[in-house]
């Protein structure tokens, strides 16, 4: 079980080495991502993949549009935490100077030591996603035949809930007679690959007095998964006898973990003569696989005012390649001694469990209900307003069941300079202000955006970075 934190932290790194939209939270393209994650109905063509196949249909004044690595890759990443910043970290443990000008350990006061544990009562998050798009291809057959496209995009995130117990063990030490409980961690972690084909249609003016054009979308998607680890069930705590000499661990906990044997990774219970070549590549062996589809519609009320609706990543993966389960199943343990070694080892192990290969296990894909409106107006110059609702139906990666509601704002002072900003509230980041621009010409665009031009502005109090740049073809 040693080895799996080893994959939690070794997963978090990568995620930040290798940095299409998915979930309620996760980010999509960097126009998307400058008008504060507000995309239902305001992402078109080829932005639309992930969000709403429908909008694939919308507007296509081109023939084909493409994403390719150049001119500059399609790129979004976000890392950040709930509950503390570098101002907190600094305050805290960033020393205090003596009488003698030394800078020394600073020792809390039990003022400071509260005002530590209140940073956590709105969450003990820590989490980085990472949206890469490879390629992707739009190409509109016209309006009696439709809209086809398809997409290849890796996506990675990671996602630690810490108990809050661990920092009153942190500040106070283990208390007489006290249980802790850690009910509360929750990890999850995945590397997936995700092709899309999809298909948008106008569809024939049948509800003239209702809409001047509906368009209707659906995206099939097959997923390829090279790495996951994650809590599936835990039911875990520490007891402090009433001397204070004995610490008894109840602990029923499951985990599971799933890894493309392209990455050669040794699992701490396989025998230690055992030897795994490590050939990890562009396209690697998976670890499990799995289908989910999209579905969406968009309609355009008149000249101005446009609305979308869609569900996405409905569906589930296999993992059945290099899987494996850490259980350990209503174990109690107890722990006199806490200066042998061995003893130590023999609780950790009793905490996090035993692993061993398991035929497969299922997890499922991040569905979200989005739903969206947009406004189209001119005054001196074009602009769009746009709102947003994302219902996340699970906790997985990128994904939240907290709703996230958005605004969104685009004005073009030139023709080629669409200038965006937007406000994010809920999900699992909370508050987040986007903003970015971009440069368009008549066969090429490029876009620029920040998650969190809220962090910018706060500086060191800042508790989350995010950033997203992009281009696309348009022929």
């Amino acid at each position: 079980m040693k080895l799996l934190i080893k994959i939690f932290i070794a997963l978090l790194f990568t995620l930040e080495v290798f940095a299409q939209g998915g979930g309620s939270v996760a980010l999509s393209d960097a126009r998307s991502v400058a008008l504060g994650k507000t995309y239902t109905i305001s992402s078109r063509g080829i932005n639309a993949f992930g969000i709403n196949p429908a909008n694939l249909a919308i507007e296509t004044d081109r023939t084909v549009e493409l994403k390719t690595i150049f001119p500059i890759p399609n790129l979004s990443y976000i890392i950040g935490n709930d509950f503390f910043s570098i101002e907190d970290y600094n305050y805290f443990f960033g020393g205090e100077v003596n009488a003698a000008g030394e800078t020394v350990g600073k020792t809390l006061t039990d003022g400071e030591k509260q005002e530590f544990k209140d940073l956590f009562t709105s969450g003990s998050a820590l989490y980085t996603e990472v949206n890469l798009p490879i390629f992707a291809v739009v190409v509109n057959a016209g309006e009696k035949i439709g809209t086809f496209g398809f997409s290849m995009a890796d996506k990675m995130a990671f996602k630690v809930d810490i108990p809050t117990a661990l920092f009153d063990i942190f500040l106070d030490g283990l208390q007489k007679s006290q249980t802790y409980s850690l009910d509360d961690l929750d990890i999850q972690s995945w590397y997936v690959r995700e092709y899309s084909l999809s298909y948008a249609r106008t569809l024939p003016q049948i509800f003239p007095k209702l809409a001047q054009e509906i368009n209707v979308g659906l995206s099939l998607k097959l997923i390829q998964g090279f790495a996951y680890a994650g809590i599936e069930q835990l039911n875990t705590n520490i007891q402090v006898g009433d001397q204070g000499n004995a610490i008894t661990v109840n602990s029923d906990i499951i985990a599971n973990t799933a890894f493309s044997p392209s990455f050669g990774l040794k699992y701490d219970f396989e025998p230690d003569s055992l030897e795994k070549d490590s050939n990890p590549g562009f396209f690697n062996d998976p670890a499990g696989s799995g289908f989910g589809f999209d579905l969406g519609v968009s309609a355009k009320i008149n000249d101005q005012l446009s609305v979308g609706l869609a569900i996405t990543d409905i569906g589930s993966i296999t993992w059945d390649t290099e899987a494996a389960e850490y259980a350990s199943a209503t174990t109690s343990y107890t722990l006199t001694d806490l200066t042998e070694k061995e003893k130590t080892d023999s609780l950790a192990d009793a905490i996090l469990g035993e692993g061993d290969y398991v035929e497969s296990f299922s997890t499922g894909l991040p569905t979200t209900l989005r739903m969206g409106a947009m406004y189209k107006f001119t005054y001196k110059f074009p602009m769009m307003v746009a709102l947003d609702y994302n219902q996340g139906f699970n906790n997985l990666p990128g994904n939240s069941t907290q709703p996230r509601f958005s605004v969104g704002y685009e004005v073009h002072p030139l023709s080629w300079l669409p200038v965006r900003t937007g406000f994010s509230v809920g999900g699992r980041a909370g508050f987040g202000w986007g903003f970015g621009f971009g440069f368009n010409t008549s066969f090429l665009e490029i876009n620029f955006a920040t998650s969190s031009m809220n962090s910018f502005v706060a500086g060191n109090s800042a508790k989350v970075v995010g950033f997203a740049l992009g281009s696309r073809w348009k022929f």
